[in-house]
């Protein structure tokens, strides 16, 4: 499962799901993270996310604003993306590159 934590990311701290995968995290000093914001616009490089994902409320992590950042700005972590919410993730993805 992909986890969300909290970063240091631009402003002030905020949610990040994590992209970078699991058995490459120990040997990068740096991740590749979607924003995850409170503001839901509805378009397709957004993947909805909620409590059951250890957030506070509705969200959405922003396929459109993927960044790297370094390792060490990652915080606590605060829940997960779930297994069946992979297909979103990859549909967005998929959106926001403009991949078939």
């Amino acid at each position: 499962m992909r986890p969300i934590h909290i970063a240091e990311l631009g402003a002030k701290p905020r949610p990040v799901l994590v992209l970078t995968r699991e058995v490459a995290r120990p040997v990068l000093n740096t991740v590749t993270v979607a924003p995850i914001t409170s503001t839901i616009r509805g378009i397709p490089t957004e993947v909805r996310l909620d409590s059951g994902n250890g957030l506070d409320h509705d969200c959405v992590a922003l396929l459109d604003k993927v960044t790297t950042m370094p390792a060490g700005a990652l915080g606590r972590r605060v829940g997960y993306l779930h297994p069946g919410q992979e297909q979103y993730l990859t549909d967005a993805i998929h959106a926001a590159f403009e991949l078939k």
